[in-house]
Order: structure tokens, then C-alpha cells, then sequence
């Protein structure tokens, strides 16, 4: 009989989920363990079908032994629970050759769910996996796009990307990949009116191209980031009035903060006096408001610089800089390098990982 190995430190939860997964799967010896070594012991090729491992976080005592766990499954799948934040999850899990993660908490049907995709027949396990992430990414966005957090959305879009890009080989299945995401989001559009339908619709027919021959992962990000924005545009047609005034105004920033946007443009938008704004701002988000600006500005360029081949005047410009020499003081203000020394040495540490992998 085949098994299914459990690591889980907690004995309550690993009581909790051994009972769950025998009574769904009682082809399989469910084994549970609670140390990294019990469960190397275990994950062998042809013995070991499934590693469900609680990864609380990303230390280096847990990516290195999803490391060797990884070297050791024999091509077998890998489940991460944790609870860990999902930027956290997301960014670490493909790289280790983790299959899927589930964010706790989640219900006892979605361990359910997981378990029986990973445990399908390979081609069909594929396809599966594919779908249920899509659906996982899905269930997220159109949280967001309700709650009317823009910068979220843009968010849950970019992790969909890299999940693809680290776990697909083929162009071809990532384009096609990324155009039933796409499909799907345009979905949302649905409460909007059938006018609303349409325009998401038109507007996909002239991103469907783009989407299946995007080269990069940073094409795929900017693309989806203009769907993100053209739903965002239909609700504001629709009305925004459940919205709070501080989200609209968060919103109206991370929409438009590649570009140049000052105290009194933001405090025309809220209908206040500039020195008013500022205040009810950091009262409201905690942060100062150029500060707000100036790191989501900067949050851009590292993704710039790391994920394209944008020259360093041309990302001063797409931010809306004055001039290369002040984007490059300001992002070392922030950053503590250079834009340039931030691409070599981001870029040296990304092909470290991809020649250990």
C-alpha cells in the first residue's frame, strides 16, 4: 500500500488531520510524523505518493529539507500548509519544487480537494493542479476586486505568474495557461451589466495575443495589471459608494502612482485642503503620504530592474522621475544600493538559487 506522509509538529492537528485524510483515502496508509528527519526517512521513491508538510515559515531548517524532500520523492507531489503570509508562501514554495501549498486556515474539504488532484494519474494530475490554482488565484482576486483593493489584485495576479513561469517548462502551456486566467477574471465583469460584459470582453480579445506569446513574466504581469485596471475602471462606473473614502483614495494612488502625483492633486481627489489631507492620510494608513508614494514608487523599480531589461533612465521616466540621477539617489535613500548594484546582485542571487535547483 502506497502512503501518504504527514509531517505535522502539532499533535493535536496532526491528529486532526490524520483522521481527515484516512477516512477520504483509505487506499493509502497515512503516516503522520513530527520531525524533519522521521519524514526523510520515509519520502522514497515508489513508496511515498504524497508529503503534506506544515511549513510555519520559511527558515533555513525548513526550505532545507523541502530541499531534500524534494530530491528524495522521486517525482512524487508536495503539499505546504503554513500560515505564513501568502507573500511569503508563494515566493518561496516553487523554487523548492513544491507542487501546491493551502494558506491556514482553510476548511477540511480543501485538504480534501488538494489531496485528490495531487494524487491523480499524472496527466490528468496536470491538469487538475492547473485548475486548482487558477481557481485558488481566482477566489483571491475577486475578493480584492470587491473589497476594492487594487494593489492586492495586482498582487494576486503577479504570484498566478510566477507560479506558472516556475512550474511550467512549455511557452506554450504558460501562454495558454494565462489566457484561461484572463477568461476567467473577465468573468467579474459580470455584475457590471451586460455593457460592462462587453467592454471586459473586447478588451480580453485584444489581450488574448499579447497574453499567449508574452516572452517574460513581466510582460504577463503588465498585461494582467491592465486587466486588473480596466475591471477596476467598470466598477468605478458602477459606483464605489460601499467603498470606504480612505480605500477609494489608497486605490486612486496605487492606480496611478507611476506617475507623478503630488500633495495637492491627491488632496483635489478627496475634496480637502492639502494640510488636512496629509493628516487625516497618516491618521487613516499609518503612513506618511510622500513616504506611501515614494515606496510604492520604489516597489516598481525593483520589479523593473529584477524582471525586465529596462534601461535605468527608462524606469526613472516610467515613474516619473526627473532624470535618472534623481531616481538613482532616491531608490539608494530607500534601498541601500544603487539601481544598478540592486540588478547585479538581485540578479546574482536569483541565478545562485536557479543553479542550486
Amino acid at each position: 500500500m502506497s502512503q501518504i506522509i504527514l509531517l505535522e509538529q502539532t499533535e493535536r492537528e496532526r491528529e486532526s488531520a490524520c483522521a481527515l485524510l484516512r477516512e477520504n483515502f483509505a487506499d493509502h496508509e497515512v503516516v503522520a510524523v513530527s520531525n524533519f528527519k522521521d519524514a526523510l526517512d520515509l519520502v522514497k521513491p515508489g513508496a511515498c505518493d504524497l508529503l503534506i508538510a506544515n511549513v510555519p515559515r520559511f527558515s533555513y531548517a525548513y526550505t532545507s529539507f523541502l530541499s531534500r524532500a524534494h530530491a528524495n520523492m522521486g517525482g512524487s507531489p508536495i503539499l505546504v500548509v503554513s500560515t505564513a503570509s501568502n507573500a511569503e508562501v508563494s515566493s518561496n514554495v516553487w523554487r523548492l519544487g513544491v507542487t501546491d501549498y493551502l494558506l491556514k486556515p482553510f476548511r477540511p474539504n480543501w485538504l480534501v480537494s488538494a489531496v485528490h488532484v495531487l494524487l491523480s494519474s499524472s496527466d490528468e494530475a496536470q491538469s487538475l493542479k492547473l485548475d486548482w490554482r487558477r481557481k485558488s488565484y481566482l477566489k483571491r482576486l475577486g475578493e480584492y476586486l470587491q473589497q476594492y483593493k487594487f494593489k492586492e489584485c495586482v498582487q494576486v495576479t503577479r504570484e498566478y505568474v510566477d507560479s506558472l513561469y516556475d512550474s511550467l517548462e512549455s511557452s506554450t502551456e504558460i501562454g495558454r495557461a494565462l489566457v484561461t486566467f484572463a477568461e476567467s477574471a473577465v468573468s467579474f465583469s459580470g455584475g457590471y451589466g451586460s455593457s460592462g460584459r462587453s467592454n471586459a470582453e473586447n478588451f480580453l480579445g485584444q489581450l488574448r495575443v499579447k497574453l499567449e506569446r508574452s516572452s517574460t513574466r513581466f510582460d504577463a504581469y503588465m498585461l494582467y495589471e491592465k486587466l486588473v485596471s480596466r475591471l477596476f475602471d467598470l466598477r468605478d462606473r458602477e459606483g464605489v459608494q460601499d467603498v470606504s473614502a480612505i480605500q477609494r483614495i489608497v486605490t486612486h494612488i496605487d492606480r496611478n502612482v507611476r506617475q507623478e502625483l503630488t500633495l495637492q492633486d491627491m488632496a483635489k481627489f478627496a475634496s480637502m485642503s492639502p494640510s488636512y489631507f496629509s493628516k487625516y492620510f497618516k491618521r487613516e494608513t499609518g503612513h506618511n503620504f510622500v513616504s506611501y508614494v515614494t515606496d510604492s514608487k520604489m516597489e516598481y523599480a525593483c520589479l523593473m530592474l529584477l524582471e525586465s531589461d529596462m534601461s535605468i533612465i527608462q524606469i526613472a521616466n516610467e515613474l516619473a522621475y526627473n532624470g535618472a540621477n534623481y531616481f538613482s539617489k532616491t531608490f539608494k535613500k530607500r534601498m541601500g544600493l544603487t539601481p544598478t548594484e540592486y540588478r547585479e546582485q538581485s540578479g546574482a542571487a536569483v541565478a545562485a538559487v536557479s543553479n542550486e535547483g
